[in-house]
């Protein structure tokens, strides 16, 4: 057991590639906190809600009804013959959750980046569609408007301190603010940073980009020689995995991964019931971090 939690935690692909979610939100918060450990000049975190497999907790009938608009969510059932408790989130939960279990990247871009990069998470966003680029993000917050052509979607987007306080205005009222060329320090998970948008602008400038993958760069084909499709961040060494920088709780799950991430954030800030995760999933309506502007007003900015 790493964790508790006192709501259900949202995840299925309904709603993970379409909207921010409590559980989208869980795992970018725990993949930056295990960032900062390695790297603390790194700021945001964005991941790919296609990555979040599952749900964590329980989808009940209502009183055991067969209406399917009639249901209620729980937290994770108990399961007494492991001498699990219900609320507990177990190492279960988390690599059905997170089953890919990718490695962290660590990865620098530009304000212009940054903007293009969230443009192209909400690019394929549509009624009835579950895109797995959308976003899942921790201490960014943007607004877009799906109606709007793709990669001219987003109308304001902010990055923010650990307190949930606006740092940088990186786009108001659909245009890009201030030097362009200032950058952000982020965190994602390696499938998103081989793929574009990110793979254009490694390309452009590695040195800019400063790729830092947690596991190191593969010898894929045993050889010992370092093929480009190896070198990822294409400096021409072969760069060894991050050492460990903390006594980690979790063992199930190597270094660097997403899902290690996940259960030691879980251990450290939400271990027991008594202060258990308790921020319950919420409407399109009520979401902070990603304002769909078909469900709610703008609100990203501060007057």
């Amino acid at each position: 057991i790493f964790g508790n939690t006192k709501v259900f935690l949202r995840g299925d692909r309904a709603f993970v590639r379409t909207e921010e979610t409590n559980l989208g939100n869980l795992t970018a918060d725990a993949n930056l906190t295990y960032a900062k450990t390695v790297d603390d000049t790194t700021v945001f975190s964005f991941k790919n809600g296609g990555g979040i497999r599952s749900n964590i907790g329980v989808i009940s009938a209502a009183n055991g009804g067969i209406d399917p608009n009639d249901f209620e969510l729980l937290p994770p059932a108990a399961n007494p013959a492991v001498g699990k408790e219900e609320g507990e989130v177990s190492q279960l939960d988390i690599t059905n959750s997170l089953r890919f279990n990718n490695g962290l990247t660590l990865f620098t871009v530009t304000a212009d980046q940054l903007l293009q990069t969230i443009e192209d998470a909400v690019a394929a966003t549509a009624p009835g569609v579950t895109p797995g680029q959308f976003p899942q993000v921790g201490r960014l917050k943007f607004s877009f408007d799906s109606t709007r052509p793709a990669n001219d979607r987003v109308l304001s987007l902010v990055v923010l301190d650990d307190q949930d306080q606006v740092i940088d205005v990186v786009a108001q009222n659909g245009e890009l603010v201030g030097d362009p060329s200032r950058t952000f320090r982020g965190v994602t998970i390696s499938y998103v940073a081989d793929g574009a948008p990110l793979s254009t602008f490694l390309s452009a400038n590695p040195a800019l980009f400063n790729r830092v993958d947690f596991w190191g760069e593969p010898d894929s084909n045993g050889d010992g020689v370092l093929d480009p499709d190896e070198d990822l961040n294409k400096n021409g060494i072969r760069d060894g995995a991050i050492p460990e920088p903390f006594q980690g709780f979790a063992n199930f799950a190597s270094f660097g991964s997403e899902q290690d991430a996940l259960a030691e954030y879980l251990h450290e800030f939400f271990p027991t019931a008594a202060n258990a995760f308790n921020q319950p999933d919420t409407d399109p309506a009520l979401d902070e971090r990603i304002q769909n502007l078909a469900f709610r007003e703008d609100t990203v900015i501060p007057e």
